[in-house]
C-alpha cells in the first residue's frame, strides 16, 4: 500500500479509509493480485459482510479500482485491486497560522501502528533486516532528498508485488511514515485536546489472520 493521500476523493475520506487495520491488509494483499469481497474474507478470517463493508470504504475513497467483473454462479463478483503508485501525496498550500494535521491523522498512525505489531509477530531475523526511527532537524534539501529517495523506493517494492505465497518470493512488511513536525514541539494530542491514546474512533470488529480483534 502506498501510503501518500494521492487519490481523487477528498482528503479526509482517504484518510478515515485508510485508519483501520483491517483495511490496510487489504491494501496489502490487493497491490499483488486482484480479489472479490468473497476472496478478501476468506484470506482475511473474517465475514463476508465485513470484507465488502471495508471494501466499499476503501473504493469510495479512491483507494482500490474495479479490475473485472467475474460471473460466478448465481451471479457476479466484483474484483478490486489496489494501484501500484507512486504519486507525491495531494499537496495544500503553505500555512503559516500554526495549523497541525487533522485528527484523521492521529487515526492512521494509529491503524499503522497496530498493523505493525500484528505483522511484527511473524518477523524473521534476516542480514537485510532494519529499522530507522528519527526526529530530526534538517535542511529543506536533505528532507526533499530522502522524501523522493523514499517514494521511489515505494513505488519499486510495490511494483514488485505478486500474489501471496508466489514461487520464488518470500513475504516482507515496509512501513514508513514521513512528516514534517510543528517547530515549537508541540504535540497533535496538546493541540486538540484528545489524547493520541484514545483518539481512535470505534469501528466494526473485524477478526485478523491470527484470531485478534482488530
Amino acid at each position: 500500500m502506498s501510503s501518500g493521500v494521492e487519490s481523487a476523493a477528498p482528503v479526509q475520506d482517504t484518510l478515515r479509509a485508510l485508519a483501520h487495520p483491517v483495511r490496510l491488509q487489504m491494501l496489502s494483499v490487493l497491490t499483488g493480485e486482484a480479489l472479490s469481497a468473497a476472496d478478501l474474507a476468506r484470506r482475511l478470517s473474517i465475514t463476508h459482510a465485513n470484507a465488502s463493508y471495508h471494501l466499499r470504504l476503501l473504493h469510495r475513497a479512491g483507494k482500490v479500482e474495479l479490475a473485472r467483473v467475474d460471473a460466478v454462479r448465481g451471479g457476479r463478483a466484483r474484483v478490486y485491486r489496489a494501484p501500484s503508485s507512486g504519486a507525491p501525496p495531494a499537496k495544500t498550500a503553505p500555512r503559516d497560522d500554526g495549523h497541525r494535521e487533522p485528527d484523521d491523522h492521529l487515526l492512521v498512525y494509529a491503524a499503522l501502528a497496530d498493523e505493525l505489531r500484528r505483522r511484527s509477530r511473524s518477523a524473521v531475523r534476516t542480514p537485510e533486516q532494519t529499522l530507522t526511527d528519527a526526529e530530526l532537524w534538517v535542511s529543506p534539501a536533505a528532507w526533499h532528498e530522502f522524501v523522493d529517495a523514499m517514494r521511489r523506493a515505494s513505488l519499486s517494492l510495490h511494483l514488485a508485488a505478486q500474489p501471496a505465497g508466489s514461487a520464488d518470493t518470500v513475504r516482507t512488511s515496509a512501513t514508513i511514515a514521513a512528516f514534517h513536525l510543528t517547530s515549537d514541539g508541540a504535540s497533535q494530542s496538546a493541540v486538540s485536546g484528545v489524547p493520541v491514546a484514545d483518539s481512535v474512533a470505534p469501528e466494526r470488529t473485524c477478526r485478523s489472520p491470527h484470531g485478534r480483534r482488530s
